[in-house]
């Protein structure tokens, strides 16, 4: 049964407010115990979507905005989308470094090599001064 149908039928609002908490609850399991699988495009956008960008001003000639784990609405989707990035980003050159992208919509991400890592950052592609792809 769809979590919609389940909350529709649920007669009180205590009982569709804990489907709401178990479905929420088993998403966040599912993020950290598949860890390393490809997040879906969606999964990828919902975090994205949901996450607060800063600017970074202390960088203006090199446009950017940047997002912690602890601003994060959901720590374990951050923490998935990091090792998405790790595991299935497009390795690239910026100048003498090599990190790994990922292109989602007109966005480019990428985050710095400290692991655990608690930052995100992304540009925009047309303005990204980072190589083609590396073979």
């Amino acid at each position: 049964m769809a979590l919609e149908h389940l909350t529709e039928r649920s007669s009180n609002k205590y009982g569709r407010a804990l489907l709401l908490a178990c479905h929420d609850r088993l998403r966040r399991w599912r993020l950290i115990f598949t860890r390393g699988a490809a997040l879906q495009a969606d999964e990828q956008l919902a975090f994205v979507g949901a996450s607060v960008w800063t600017f970074a001003k202390t960088m203006p000639t090199i446009p950017h905005y940047w997002t912690i784990i602890e601003k994060s609405h959901d720590p374990a989707a951050f923490t998935a989308f990091v090792d998405h990035i790790d595991r299935h980003g497009t390795s690239r050159r910026w100048f003498d470094t090599v990190r790994n992208y990922v292109d989602l919509g007109e966005w480019r991400y990428w985050c710095m090599r400290k692991r655990p890592a608690t930052l995100i950052n992304r540009q925009l592609i047309a303005i990204s001064k980072c190589s083609p792809p590396l073979v």
